[in-house]
């Protein structure tokens, strides 16, 4: 059982004494950084501290501000451990109201992505995978995996959280403690039940890369990056005349303006013009005529009439406009009227390695562009603060370099890695799993015709010439070129497509999407796979 407390000085005792993890949870108006903090909730031990900042209901008298910051000043702790579910977005709220966490961070939803990283599915590129699903879900848990508190703590715990009841601040005193400490509960077990299944390396890992990072990204988005926005004011401009520009050309030569909407593009495209629908996309039930980049780059190559090539080019630049202007005014709106900065949420992710950038997304600020002899320098919209400058650092061949140190350190042949890894699945899953595994040994896909890979003997010493390219000097991609070519390459376009090969491998890309990438037959891809592998 947890008892409620709405005593600030109590809480601040609490604190002052914890020994253990303690949790924290709080509520806002809102998920932007302008707004505010509605109550805070703090799990120490078999009492939960609920303090009311600025609830709107006649039932709750919310205490001053720097009331509730009094209470929470030992959270400063150096030795305190403290525990929240997403907690960066806690944390960043509680800095800028002046709360500091002294202690190590343990985000539970840091630590669920070590164990398990892609809930939400994902995958990149134009082919996005499904969220997995959990078929042995309790009831009210969905069967959808993804990283939410009371979902996880469904699927995981079997617990029963309560559910969002809208705007905090207009919440009945006892619902909104209720939901506060519900919610401070699931993530103490959240955290006690992930926290024992990490393995000593791991929390090795936790401990050294992940804790440290959190208080290092919050500054990084509370700095926030200078923006100008008189550039970017004038830049929108120019791409919107740029647009009116093609459009009229397009009038001009073919009678027909752009910015047409989908159902008239097609029938430009596949009625006037007689172009084949070379590529289909799936909508509901219906499959429909692509008109996305890549359809229109196909329908490009295959055209033989200048006069349609010509429209094509002109529908494809004023596209890029539109997408261009469409992102700079959208990136205007996240400039902070006081600081003039654009303060983007960093998140780091242990899938990847990269911070994220959301809110807005800076790493999606288009590089330089040249549209219809017209350069497009969208990235100039972000300045150095007066007094600094911007600086660009590149580690040349960064992913195959680590990539050449892991394999040639690697202790395991594929063949037994894999075997342990399947061990160490079935001792998490347990008995469950058991059950369907000779069932599941019996079963195979009719469908599936699979080529059986031939097993070589391990060689410990076969991977180091990976890493010797890079000890050799010279031009790593060259060397591999020649290793896969059997001779050096005749010139630079020789080498700079096979380049796409090695980053292939680096991403886990399989032949189907190398072959677009090179834009040639899956059997040839597939040969430069093999070809690198030996």
């Amino acid at each position: 059982m947890v008892r409620l407390s709405f005593d600030p000085c109590e809480c601040h005792r609490a604190l002052a004494r914890a020994r253990g993890p303690v949790v924290v949870d709080i509520e806002t108006t809102g998920l932007l950084r302008t707004s505010s903090i509605v109550s805070v909730g703090v799990l120490v031990d078999c009492v939960a501290y609920i303090l009311f900042a600025r609830s709107l209901h006649c039932s709750v008298v919310s205490l001053p501000w720097n009331v509730v910051a009094e209470a929470l000043t030992p959270l400063s702790r150096k030795d305190l451990i403290v525990v929240g579910h997403n907690f960066k977005f806690d944390l960043g709220f509680l800095n800028r109201a002046g709360v500091s966490v002294g202690g190590e961070v343990r985000d539970t939803l840091a630590i669920l992505r070590l164990l398990d990283q892609d809930r939400l599915g994902g995958g990149g590129g134009r082919r996005k995978r499904f969220p997995r699903r959990d078929l042995r879900a309790p009831e009210h848990a969905p069967v959808t995996l993804d990283y939410r508190l009371k979902h996880v703590a469904g699927q995981l715990l079997g617990l029963h959280l309560i559910d969002f009841p809208g705007q905090v601040e207009l919440l009945h005193r006892d619902a909104h403690a209720k939901y506060l400490a519900s919610d401070l509960v699931g993530t103490r077990a959240l955290y006690e039940h992930l926290w024992a299944q990490l393995p000593l390396e791991m929390r090795r890992y936790y401990h050294r890369f992940v804790s440290p990072l959190i208080p290092v990204t919050l500054r990084m988005s509370a700095t926030g990056v200078r923006a100008d926005a008189d550039f970017a004011s004038t830049e929108a401009d120019h791409l919107d005349r740029l647009r009116s520009d093609l459009a009229e050309e397009h009038e001009r030569l073919f009678g027909v303006p752009l910015g047409m909407d989908r159902a008239a593009l097609e029938r430009w495209l596949f009625v006037n013009r007689k172009l084949p629908k070379l590529k289909w996309n799936r909508q509901g039930s219906k499959w429909t005529p692509s008109l996305d980049d890549d359809a229109l780059d196909r329908l490009d190559k295959y055209a033989e009439d200048p006069a349609t090539k010509n429209s094509l080019q002109l529908i494809r630049q004023y596209r890029q406009a539109s997408s261009l202007l469409v992102r700079l005014r959208s990136l205007l709106r996240y400039v902070d009227d006081h600081s003039r900065r654009i303060h983007t949420d960093l998140d780091d992710r242990q899938a990847s390695g990269r911070l994220s950038s959301t809110g807005p997304n800076l790493q999606q600020v288009a590089k330089m562009h040249a549209i219809s002899g017209t350069e497009i320098r969208s990235r100039n919209v972000l300045v150095a603060t007066p007094g600094y400058e911007l600086a660009v650092f590149d580690v040349a061949q960064a992913d195959v370099r680590v990539l050449a140190a892991m394999v040639e350190n690697f202790p395991h042949s594929s063949v037994s890695y894999q075997n342990h890894l399947r061990r160490t699945r079935h001792a998490l899953l347990g008995g469950q799993l058991t059950a369907y595994l000779p069932y599941l040994r019996t079963c195979r896909n009719p469908g599936f015709v699979g080529q059986p890979t031939a097993q070589r003997e391990f060689d410990p010493a076969m991977p180091r010439s990976l890493a010797n390219a890079f000890r050799q000097g010279g031009d790593f991609y060259s060397q591999v070129a020649t290793k896969m070519l059997g001779r050096p390459p005749i010139d630079r376009a020789e080498r700079n497509k096979l380049k796409p090969v090695v980053l292939a491998v680096i991403n886990g890309k399989g032949p189907p999407s190398l072959a677009k990438d090179l834009e040639c037959t899956r059997a040839e891809a597939g040969t430069h796979l093999t070809a690198f592998d030996a």
